[in-house]
């Protein structure tokens, strides 16, 4: 999987702790970060609870 920066003109791209995910099946999802444990990891943690398709721009050609 890949992170990065929400499109232009999604509703929550100011929003630093919200990740635009090309999964390996092509589709694009939303995905907030996890913040309960930052002293402790390495890297980005995103919250799987909280995976929305995006429905805007749906599936990599």
């Amino acid at each position: 999987m890949v992170a990065t920066d929400l499109p232009e003109g999604h509703p929550d791209k100011i929003n630093p702790y919200c990740w635009c995910v090309a999964e390996p099946n092509g589709y694009l999802v939303e995905m907030v970060e996890d913040l309960s444990d930052v002293e402790d990891r390495e890297g980005l943690l995103l919250n799987s609870n909280s995976k929305k398709l995006l429905t805007t721009f749906g599936k990599l050609a």
